[in-house]
């Protein structure tokens, strides 16, 4: 008993943000698997059905506080805002968006839309990142910063590349809010001598958490066919939530000297028209397309949006269907041996996994 009494507290301590998000339901066992224990973060708490692993500790932001103080590495499938306050607990920075209420997250899973701001300019307290389950006035201690963290790996989007050009206002004025992010999470990391990555990963699938693939199956589920921008020939490269966990967890454990900068795709190039046929065959349902031109299209769906309120569809949206929107991640494949699956849905890629290892059995 003492043996692995000795192992749990010499373990390293990794603080997970977005822990129930789409990469941290499929990172957490893959964390357990390399040795670390795990402070999971979510407001949320554990999804039900997840596994309940005896070196996983749920809390909110509220409990995770004080106990980041013993946690040696930082990986943030969440907001980025969020993974920013912790990093800056006990100092005096300033961030530029509060951490994003429930159901408003700019995060990996959940692409930037006009229904989707980033808040207003915020110092970072305790308080700043409290939970939705944490006592009103709760007063926490602050741990010592400088003893936090000795590498973060975050998780930003592929969109601050592909819509940086965008038509619609509010897309690019998030775009460039996450582009300050990133921007001061490099100065962070520099500031602290911290190794820090930050992945930029594009169209995560694989448990039903996503905004993209997902909401194509559902809607391919319920209606059984897709109206798409006449060819829909844009290029797109879909990416497995387990093969981001893995690479994240290659990049805590790497001991080369990474770019702070990586993009991460999939395995494989293909159509936007290609993509949804094989969304249609996962479901296994056949094939069938409406090819409608792209002026009736954007205005079916501005239409649908004046009768819909709180709609986070708009027409760059429909007009990307037909833009290449592919990023090269050679670096990633060379420097962590990254080996991203080919696009092959299956009808449990649209759903929370149910096939985790029993707790304790990574």
């Amino acid at each position: 008993m003492a043996v692995d009494t000795d192992q749990k507290i010499t373990s390293p301590v990794v603080l997970l943000t977005g822990a129930s998000s789409q990469i941290g339901v499929f990172v957490i066992p893959r964390l357990l698997a390399a040795g670390f224990r795990v402070i999971a973060v979510s407001r949320k708490g554990r999804p039900s059905g997840y596994p309940d692993f005896e070196q996983v500790q749920w809390l909110n932001e509220a409990g995770a506080v004080e106990a980041c103080a013993d946690c040696q590495y930082l990986l943030s499938t969440g907001p980025m805002e969020l993974a920013q306050n912790f990093l800056t607990i006990g100092q005096n920075h300033v961030v530029p968006g509060n951490p994003v209420t429930p159901g408003n997250p700019v995060t990996p899973g959940n692409p930037v839309t006009p229904g989707n701001p980033v808040t207003s300019d915020s110092s970072v307290t305790p308080d700043s990142i409290r939970g939705p389950f944490s006592k009103p006035q709760q007063k926490h201690k602050q741990p010592n910063s400088s003893k936090q963290f000795q590498a973060a790996v975050i998780f930003s989007s592929s969109s601050v590349q592909s819509k940086q050009q965008s038509a619609n206002q509010a897309e690019r004025s998030q775009i460039q809010a996450m582009l300050k992010l990133e921007s001061k999470l490099k100065l962070i990391a520099k500031e602290k001598s911290m190794k820090l990555v930050i992945f930029r990963p594009t169209l995560i699938y694989g448990c039903g958490l996503d905004t993209n693939i997902s909401r194509l199956a559902a809607w391919i589920r319920r209606f059984g066919f897709m109206p798409v921008n006449g060819s829909a020939a844009g290029l797109r490269q879909p990416v497995h939530a387990d093969d981001l966990a893995s690479v994240a967890v290659a990049a805590l454990l790497s001991k080369k000297d990474l770019p702070p900068v990586l993009s991460v795709s999939g395995g494989e190039t293909l159509s936007y028209s290609q993509m949804v046929a094989r969304v249609f065959a996962a479901m296994r349902k056949p094939v069938r397309l409406l090819r409608l031109p792209e002026w009736l299209f954007v205005s079916l769906l501005e239409l649908a949006g004046i009768l819909r309120s709180g709609n986070s569809m708009n027409g760059e949206m429909v007009r990307r269907q037909l833009t290449d929107l592919v990023f090269d991640d050679q670096k990633a494949r060379q420097l962590l041996d990254y080996k991203p699956r080919l696009f092959s849905p299956r009808p449990e890629d649209f759903s929370l996994p149910t096939d985790f290892p029993k707790a304790g059995q990574p």
